[in-house]
């Protein structure tokens, strides 16, 4: 991409800035779609210049087929997370203003971008009777209410209103605007992408082109990330990290042209420049790699003991958790988000809603690790407090559905809540 925008020496220059951009490295190693997802859409822009460029060469059939090819790989990206969705109206807008012919374009772009969300949607659909999936249901979270205390919510009062939802996506957008340059990791290059699209000529047209839907499709999922939320800098819905790479090389593009305007015939001058904005942008890295990091998500991920459950449970049994997204993936086991109280926890159980029934709660630092004791015990696992703050007793859950429980690493951070002693059954007890 950097080289059918810019010259090999920029593309080139960008790549290494991009190569010691520590948060690229952080999300690697996370778990989380984001990687995946940026190979799908680098390659469906890729694919979008060479469509320009055959366009320009007046090639339509080819221009029309690598228009499509980037809508589906689009669409193929928007699987990793559904906040993709808000990627597309961009794309298209720019697709049937800049692409010929225009009715064609308007009209197979969406059916190919469609295609691969399909079998996505019909399997939502069954599953909960919405094509959207769970994400779905923030648009009816009330104003100030945590958005995991609604989810686990077993029978909420789904009433969209205007107000909490503008004032959800409001607060969710200050919010992200904020915390933006750590969005970036602190990468001043890509910030410079903002100026370099408005102050500058470029003296390539496919680069002038290009910045229009580039800046359109992070429009649109910066409104989607408001709607929906994001978190920390590498979280599930930090989708920033998509647009970063052709941020460095636009910024980077920017920088150069104005070094090159101060007309300073030095050579030694300008490689100091360069090697100043490499330190720079590998700050964070080199703070990572000389501290003592652990080199796994803890808290509150610790993959080789969340692994365990699939030996400590059966395919035909579910279990419980604060974080169940990591329980599916990493032991594979059907998992359920702990419900909002007890009582649902025991009906759920009890009536087999889940066609299985319910044999265990795993509770880690992610519900437990909050900054004060008034936090845990007034915020969205207030009904669960004793159970997050490892107070619960065998004796007192002698005669519940989970009988027994056993403290976990790291330094009992963690805590299994069990129908009976499965963490024995051919292996040694993880911890005291």
């Amino acid at each position: 991409i950097g080289c059918r925008l810019f010259t090999q020496q920029e593309a080139l220059l960008g790549t290494g800035l991009l190569i010691v951009t520590g948060l690229l490295w952080r999300f690697s190693s996370s778990g989380l779609p984001q990687i995946p997802m940026l190979f799908f859409f680098s390659t469906s822009m890729l694919s979008l210049i060479a469509a320009l460029e055959a366009q320009e060469r007046t090639r339509k059939h080819k221009a029309l087929f690598l228009t499509l090819v980037s809508s589906l790989l689009l669409g193929i990206m928007t699987l990793g997370n559904g906040i993709g969705l808000w990627f597309f109206p961009g794309f298209w807008i720019f697709a049937v203003a800049a692409m010929r012919p225009r009715r064609t374009i308007a009209l197979a772009v969406p059916a190919v971008y469609i295609l691969p969300l399909l079998p996505w949607a019909l399997h939502n659909w069954m599953a909960i009777g919405n094509p959207f999936g769970m994400a779905f249901y923030e648009l009816f979270r009330p104003y100030k209410m945590d958005r995991f205390a609604f989810q686990a919510d077993f029978d909420p009062f789904l009433y969209f209103h205007w107000a909490d939802f503008l004032k959800n996506t409001g607060t969710q957008a200050l919010s992200q605007l904020s915390l933006l340059i750590s969005h970036f990791n602190g990468n001043i290059v890509a910030a410079a992408f903002f100026p370099a699209v408005f102050l500058l000529p470029f003296q390539r047209w496919q680069a002038a082109q290009f910045r229009w839907v580039f800046l359109m499709m992070w429009a649109g999922a910066f409104i989607g990330m408001s709607i929906f939320g994001v978190n920390d800098e590498v979280s599930v819905n930090q989708l920033h990290i998509l647009f970063l790479p052709i941020m460095v090389f636009y910024g980077l593009w920017f920088l150069l042209v104005l070094w090159d305007r101060l007309e300073m015939e030095m050579p030694l001058l300008r490689n100091t420049f360069i090697i100043a904005l490499y330190a720079i942008v590998a700050t964070p890295l080199g703070l990572t790699l000389f501290s003592r990091t652990p080199h796994v998500n803890w808290p509150p991920y610790l993959p080789p003991l969340i692994s365990q459950f699939h030996q400590w449970v059966t395919p035909s049994e579910a279990m419980a958790s604060d974080i169940p997204w990591a329980t599916a993936w990493y032991a594979e086991r059907k998992s359920l988000l702990l419900p909002a109280n007890i009582n649902q926890f025991e009906l759920i159980h009890t009536e087999r809603l889940l066609d299985a029934p319910l044999v265990g709660i795993y509770l880690t630092p992610f519900s437990g690790g909050q900054r004060t004791y008034a936090d845990i015990i007034n915020g969205p696992y207030k009904n669960w407090a004793r159970f997050v703050l490892h107070e619960v007793r065998e004796a007192d859950i002698r005669e519940w559905i989970l009988s027994t429980m056993v403290n976990l690493p790291v330094d009992g951070g963690s805590v299994f809540y069990s129908d009976r002693v499965r963490w024995q059954q051919g292996q040694s007890s993880p911890g005291p």
